[in-house]
């Protein structure tokens, strides 16, 4: 179970409202992702869930291609490129991202295109590659805010080749005029907003921050410890460590030195932003780090095989093995009692669901939504958060069921003391439900006043004998 129906729902539906819809989260809009992933929608094969996955999955090997085609570039190896690969495509948060509907493949394979294209252009000395190189930056901004991250870093390497004569300002205005051209995706769902509301400052903070502190400074020891954690499960091998020998390595042409500090400048500019990033996924916000961190692992065992030629396979096989752990993982912490998973759903078990980057056979989700969907009576009303609300949701719009039933996220404000007062006493007159019976993932107001039955996979809500005293929250 998890928030792909939202992304699936939200891609049937496109193009987006975002300012009626979503006034104080713009940020989470990803145009660019929604408009690419409507286009596999148009493929004839699965269903529309399955297309939208499928789009995350092209992105992820196409990330995977710019970075095997840029540490080739790099150094001339084809050892040093599949080691780099391997080491994204074959890490456990950048897989699991792979393969379910979420932008974040999209942003990695943006990322490690303009590093690419910016290293053709050390290569060749064509403006082409530095335009289109600012192009794709653009992009990668309309795909998710998180493609700014690189752009100073990009622009101090522009100021270095202008030094250097290899630029000229008529190649950085146009590099220029193409970002915008990149950006206007997300702009135009910025000026929408801003024309429907009149709220610059919020709209201003909704397309920057949004509801997240994404502002974040202070760090925290257990932030630390769950950078460290999701490091390792990405690494097993601790592979990462190569990157750290790719600070003194100089690459085979001395041309791309300012390109190798840029890569280096902005894998570390990722880093820092997840590492401080104090939300529940924080771990997502690493998956572009980790594609252009291939490319340091890259460079860093090129230094080695190129001293001690037998290191090439020991290091290919450090990069396979992962594949190995992931498959014992979820065994070896059920069987010592490591469980740092607070919520259990119906047919998902966490072990198997956050242990295991892949998804193929699990229909977990499929399952659930139909036997509550099979169970639940006529004009029912379901209180869901998102994880499961967005699957409902997509089943309900896009294939077309149970069109009685009525969803309401728990996240919202919601009037329960009118939807109680208007019906009360004794009863309801629809029935209500909820997805769970703890609290945040259940109104408040259900779990402390309100008897919560076991139906199914759902909980059928009785409301008090008695009206409690407001609020109802």
């Amino acid at each position: 179970m998890s928030d792909s129906g939202v992304y699936q729902l939200r891609v049937a539906h496109f193009p987006p409202s975002p300012a009626r819809y979503m006034p104080d989260a713009l940020v989470h809009v990803h145009p660019l992702y929604l408009g690419a992933a409507k286009v596999f929608t148009w493929l004839p094969v699965g269903n529309i869930a399955y297309r939208v996955n499928l789009t995350s999955a092209c992105f992820g090997a196409m990330a995977l291609a710019s970075v095997f085609a840029a540490v080739r570039l790099l150094t001339g190896s084809r050892w040093a490129a599949t080691l780099g690969t391997l080491s994204v495509g074959l890490g456990h948060t950048f897989w699991a991202y792979a393969v379910i509907a979420e932008c974040l493949t999209l942003a990695a394979a943006c990322l490690t295109t303009e590093l690419l294209f910016l290293l053709a252009f050390a290569h060749t000395g064509r403006a082409r590659w530095f335009l289109a190189a600012a192009l794709i930056n653009g992009l990668s901004i309309s795909n998710h805010m998180m493609g700014a991250l690189a752009t100073p870093v990009y622009a101090v390497l522009t100021i270095v080749w202008l030094r250097r004569g290899s630029l000229s300002w008529a190649d950085v205005f146009g590099a220029l005029g193409l970002w915008l051209v990149g950006t206007s995706f997300y702009l135009f769902i910025i000026l929408r907003a801003l024309t429907d509301t009149g709220d610059l400052a919020a709209v201003i903070r909704s397309a920057t921050t949004g509801p997240w502190p994404a502002t974040n400074v202070s760090i925290t020891t257990s932030l630390l410890a769950n950078v460290a954690g999701y490091l390792v499960l990405q690494y097993p091998t601790l592979l990462i460590l190569l990157a750290a020998l790719a600070i003194g390595v100089r690459p085979r042409q001395d041309g791309d030195r300012a390109v190798k500090w840029t890569i280096i400048g902005v894998t570390g500019v990722h880093f820092v932003f997840a590492a401080r990033f104090p939300v529940k996924d924080q771990f997502v916000f690493f998956v572009a780090c980790y594609a252009s961190a291939g490319m340091l692992v890259g460079l860093g065992g090129w230094a080695i095989t190129r001293r001690w030629r037998w290191t090439r396979w020991a290091g290919l096989v450090l990069a396979i093995v992962p594949v190995g752990v992931y498959m014992v993982l979820p065994t070896m912490a059920r069987r010592v009692g490591f469980n740092p998973f607070t919520r259990a759903l119906p047919y998902r078990d966490p072990y198997e669901f956050f242990l295991k980057p892949w998804r193929n056979g699990d229909y977990g989700v499929r399952r659930y939504i139909e036997e509550a969907f099979d169970k639940l009576p006529a004009n029912a009303i379901v209180f869901a958060d998102p994880t499961p609300g967005g699957a409902f949701l997509y089943v309900q719009n896009v294939e077309q069921k149970r069109p009685d039933v009525t969803f309401i996220w728990v996240w919202e404000r919601l009037a329960l003391e009118r939807l109680l007062v208007d019906t009360f006493p004794p009863r309801w007159d629809r029935p209500v439900y909820t997805v769970s019976n703890e609290k945040p993932y259940a109104p408040a107001a259900f779990v402390r006043d309100c008897r919560l039955i076991p139906d199914g996979v759902l909980y059928r809500v009785e409301p008090p004998r008695h009206l409690p005293k407001p609020p109802w929250r």
